[in-house]
């Protein structure tokens, strides 16, 4: 196979129209090809690396032929948008003894438009076929023949264009799946919506039972958010602006749901607003994340600055990141304390001790609970103080400690007991 045969190939596969449904626009073509040139066939040819392949047929009941027995395989290499004619493939060397002139279909005439993509490679022809030998084609029929295949590769562009647009669809059909995300746009002059699958989930109704007319859209809206609804759709509209709102909805099952939506106005040559486009989000789920977040922070705050123990944060090598009020105890204030190192409190005899201790915690091992953690603190006053640690290692998403919390506790007397 030579270089620019394989690249030819290369270009016919690419557009993944072989062994493809018939499609009435190429059926359209070889009809008005049998009509104008009052022929019995006419075909839509593609050949490939074995056979000829017919996207569309009149008057021939096989789908395909072999390679080597193909009128059209000798056409396209004559280069780009060529014209191949036989008159009497009786009498041509190449065909005479061609199963298909000898035998059924029984070829006499043939003419054969190269069908020549953008990129100038050859794919096909779009040929005519009769049974009988006829004279050359004139050069208004050569002209009529040629603009016929030139309408084939339009339509072959425009399959290549369906296929690539229905796979971008079901991209984004899966993404707005997996995101929660939904397209959507508004025509002000149907005053109806399109949205995609994602929107209408997200309002919990189906395509096949709710149609996204203004008025039912704004009943979805929650009774309280209807007017900011209205509101931010007429500011949008004569402002010639963006929408931007995060309001409730309540789906037909009484479910209610926090939705963003964004949009812009699209507009007309003349610069009026014919449609707003955007899209949704359903954040439901991340609002209660967030709020069930602040209460538990608020919570841990709370018992954190109620409780006597010592709370305390830190990250390698012992530096503070938060501390409780109990610091206190220490002769230390919480914001003294942020910034410093948990070994710096340590008494002289035992900040060695102290040290081993932070090492131990983030050196990806998990702790030795049997191990006591307890040192002795001196306070600014010069009193000493024992304390015991009880901490828990934060760690990230492949295991390794990232942060400290730990409480302390005054053990002092327990000590001195």
């Amino acid at each position: 196979m030579w270089h620019g045969e394989a690249n030819r190939l290369a270009a016919l596969q690419a557009l993944q129209i072989l062994d493809t449904p018939a499609e009435p626009e190429f059926d359209r073509v070889v009809a008005l090809a049998v009509a104008m040139f009052d022929v019995p066939i006419a075909l839509v040819s593609l050949v490939d690396e074995d056979r000829q392949w017919f996207k569309a047929r009149h008057g021939l009941d096989a789908c395909s032929t072999h390679r080597n027995l193909a009128f059209c395989s000798h056409a396209i290499e004559m280069g780009p948008r060529s014209l191949m004619v036989v008159e009497d493939a009786r009498l041509d060397p190449r065909f005479s003894e061609n199963p298909l002139v000898t035998a059924d279909p029984k070829i006499r005439f043939y003419a054969g438009a190269v069908l020549t993509a953008e990129d100038g490679h050859s794919l096909g022809t779009l040929c005519i076929i009769d049974t009988k030998a006829r004279p050359k084609l004139t050069e208004v029929e050569q002209s009529r023949l040629r603009m016929l295949g030139d309408i084939v590769v339009s339509e072959i562009e425009a399959h290549v264009t369906r296929r690539r647009a229905a796979q971008q669809e079901r991209l984004l059909e899966m993404s707005e799946a997996m995101s929660g995300v939904g397209r959507w746009r508004f025509d002000f002059a149907s005053n109806r919506a399109s949205w995609s699958e994602a929107v209408y989930a997200i309002h919990g109704v189906s395509r096949d039972e709710f149609v996204p007319d203004l008025s039912r859209i704004a009943q979805l809206y929650h009774p309280e958010d209807r007017k900011a609804f209205s509101r931010a759709l007429s500011q949008t509209v004569a402002e010639k602006g963006v929408i931007d709102q995060l309001l409730r909805i309540v789906r037909p099952d009484g479910a209610i749901r926090n939705v963003v939506t964004k949009g812009a106005c699209e507009l007309d040559n003349a610069g009026n607003v014919i449609a707003l486009v955007g899209v949704s989000q359903d954040i439901t789920a991340q609002l209660d994340a967030l709020e069930s977040a602040r209460n538990n922070e608020a919570l841990y705050r709370m018992l954190a600055e109620r409780t006597t123990d010592i709370v305390v944060k830190f990250g390698p090598g012992g530096i503070i990141s938060y501390a409780s009020p109990s610091v206190q105890m220490l002769g230390l204030s919480p914001e003294t304390a942020i910034g410093r190192s948990t070994i710096d409190f340590a008494a002289p005899e035992d900040r060695v001790f102290a040290k081993n201790i932070v090492d131990d915690l983030f050196s990806g091992a998990e702790p030795d609970r049997s191990v006591a953690r307890e040192y002795r603190v001196r306070h600014p006053n010069g009193s000493t103080i024992w304390i015991e640690g009880n901490p828990t290692i934060i760690r990230n998403e492949v295991g390794e400690p990232t942060e400290v919390v730990t409480s302390y506790r005054d053990i002092t007397v327990r000590k001195q007991l």
